[in-house]
C-alpha cells in the first residue's frame, strides 16, 4: 500500500530532476529503498546501525576495564612502594645510628606484616652481611627473601 505524503525540495532541484527523472516518486522510493538496504542483495541499514553501536559500546567496555587494570595496577604499586618505605626508614635508620628505632619497628613490623624479633634479626643481619651477598636494600622482598622466614 503506498502513502502519499509531502516533501520540501529546493525549486531549482526540482525542476532540474523533473528534466531528468520520469516518476520522482519511484526514484524516492527507490533510494529509500536503498539506503535502508531494503531489497533484493542488499544489507538491512539499521542492522548495520545497531552493530556499530554495539561496537562502539564494546569499545566503551574495554575502555573501562583497561582504565580499572591500571587502577589496580597503581594500587599494587602504592603498596610495594609503602612496603618498601617502611623497610627503607627502619633499615637506614639502624645503618647510620646501630640502634633500632622502636616507633619505625612498631610501623614496619604493621606495615610488612613480620613479627618484630624476626624483624630486628633481618635489620641486624642485613645490615652485616648486605654488601657481601650484593642484596638491594631498598627492596624490601629481595631482603627477605635473602634474610627472612626459614633462612
Amino acid at each position: 500500500m503506498k502513502k502519499r505524503i509531502e516533501l520540501s525540495i529546493d525549486e531549482d532541484i526540482l525542476e532540474q530532476g523533473k528534466k531528468q527523472i520520469q516518476n520522482m516518486s519511484a526514484f524516492f522510493e527507490e533510494c529509500l529503498k536503498q539506503y535502508l538496504g531494503i531489497g533484493p542483495n542488499l544489507v538491512y541499514t539499521s542492522q548495520m546501525h545497531e552493530l556499530i553501536e554495539q561496537i562502539g559500546d564494546a569499545q566503551l567496555q574495554l575502555y573501562i576495564m583497561n582504565e580499572r587494570s591500571h587502577i589496580e595496577e597503581n594500587k599494587k604499586k602504592a603498596a610495594k612502594q609503602e612496603i618498601n618505605i617502611a623497610w627503607r626508614k627502619l633499615y637506614t635508620t639502624y645503618r647510620d645510628t646501630n640502634a633500632i628505632d622502636e616507633y619505625l619497628l612498631s610501623n614496619a613490623v604493621e606495615v610488612l606484616g613480620v613479627p618484630e624479633v624476626e624483624l630486628t634479626d633481618i635489620v641486624e643481619v642485613c645490615h652485616a652481611f648486605c654488601r657481601r651477598d650484593e642484596v638491594d636494600v631498598t627492596e624490601w622482598e629481595e631482603v627477605y627473601e635473602k634474610y627472612g622466614g626459614e633462612n
